[in-house]
């Protein structure tokens, strides 16, 4: 089954359209339950939306095949044909790193974690698209640690960033520098403590779902000693606990879309969740703008939009004491050569965003840089002589020259 739906633009008696196709589901493999706020990706490794309550698909057209379903704790899947009416994922097994407890003298949780972000900035005629990953920290305090604060929000100690810029005109150009930070990603961040639901308490296969107005605000599922717990943070006032500094950053500068939130625990045996327990986020946000700063990239007119998918897997974890937290406070200095890589359990990348990766990483920068001839006539350059103290001296010279002048009068 499929339809077409024609548009008719104004002035150019030009109807174009476009055939939009039934929509599948996606589905947990093994039990066939729907997975709702799975992220779908189009072929050319941007994000199209997300599932919906009832695990469908989001529409699109033939121009976005293949798709890329990805869905935490779960293989990714592609689909084909937009004639698949049951997408079927796969739950991963992931053990979390060994976790020595020394609770007499070791209060603090020191966990590392990798980062992988995908995010879109399009506007009416421009489309920027980002690939980063990143390597960072966080430091959680015991429930009962009131010497230290730590951080719950990620500390980045490594990043890389891949960049694709296209017109509608068909070109494009590839850089690992943008003039703006458009990505949510680094608002990302652990739970220290979640009470669990008494419906998860008692059964080993159990689900609950907290309803927010018109929609599920918190869905709640375990199987066995994993618990997974899915966040729509539009549906409910009340769940902007989990995002308290994105909320204070934006100050409702910025219309959301879409904002969900899956956390993955493992080894839960207690009546609440810890960090302890955490093995990977995954973090989905739509908007309408980004904040004031794109204005000066783009026209201050023409509305832009933003995607932002984000993986989080951890990596290590350990207790450490509270003056060992501090020294890893205070030693802190991001490097850009710290090896950042993937886990075993992170699925692999798009055949697009490699692309992108190997042509940014094909680029040979430093002769691009030794090969660029200045402008003589800017810059403070005299008689094809560069100045002695750069541009910025040569304006403070002539100044100084100028007040030494003025004083001798």
């Amino acid at each position: 089954m499929h339809s077409k739906i024609c548009f008719f633009v104004a002035g150019l008696l030009t109807m174009v359209c476009v055939t939009v196709h039934a929509r599948g589901v996606v589905v947990d493999s093994i039990s066939g339950e729907p997975l709702s706020m799975a992220s779908v990706f189009n072929c050319r490794g941007n994000i199209v939306g997300l599932t919906g309550d009832s695990g469908l698909l989001p529409t699109v057209v033939d121009d976005d095949y293949p798709l890329t379903v990805r869905y935490m704790g779960y293989e990714s899947t592609t689909v084909c044909a937009h004639n698949t009416d049951t997408v079927r994922m796969r739950e991963m097994t992931f053990e979390l790193p060994e976790l020595a407890v020394d609770a007499g003298k070791r209060t603090v949780l020191y966990m590392s974690g990798y980062v992988r972000e995908y995010s879109t900035l399009t506007t009416y005629t421009d489309t920027v698209v980002m690939f980063r990953e990143k390597s960072v920290d966080f430091m959680v305090p015991g429930k009962n640690e009131k010497r230290y604060k730590g951080w719950q929000n990620q500390r980045i100690l490594s990043s890389r960033s891949f960049y694709r810029m296209s017109n509608i005109y068909g070109l494009d150009s590839v850089s690992d520098r943008f003039g703006r930070h458009f990505s949510w990603g680094d608002w990302i961040g652990v739970v220290k403590n979640v009470s669990i639901p008494m419906a998860l308490r008692e059964d080993s296969i159990a689900a609950d779902t907290v309803m927010g107005k018109y929609s599920p605000a918190t869905i709640w599922r375990r199987s066995g000693d994993k618990i997974t717990l899915n966040i729509n943070v539009l549906a409910d006032t009340v769940n902007r606990r989990w995002l308290k500094d994105l909320w204070a950053f934006n100050n409702n500068r910025t219309e959301f879309t879409a904002l969900t939130l899956k956390y993955t625990f493992d080894n839960v045996s207690q009546t609440e969740l810890l960090a302890d327990n955490l093995s990977s986020i995954s973090f989905n946000i739509e908007s309408c703008g980004r904040g004031p700063s794109l204005s000066n990239v783009f026209d201050k007119d023409e509305p832009f939009f933003v995607s932002t998918y984000v993986e989080m897997y951890i990596v290590d974890r350990r207790f450490v004491t509270v003056k060992e937290a501090r020294r890893l406070e205070k030693s802190f200095k991001m490097a850009d050569n710290i090896e950042i890589k993937a886990p075993d359990e992170a699925p692999p990348i798009q055949p697009a965003i490699r692309e992108i990766v190997e042509r940014v990483e094909s680029i040979d920068h430093e002769s691009r840089h030794t090969g660029l001839k200045v402008d003589k006539r800017i810059g403070g350059y005299k008689n094809g002589a560069p100045p002695r103290y750069g541009p910025v001296g040569t304006i403070f010279n002539a100044v100084k020259q100028k007040v030494k002048k003025w004083r001798g009068h």
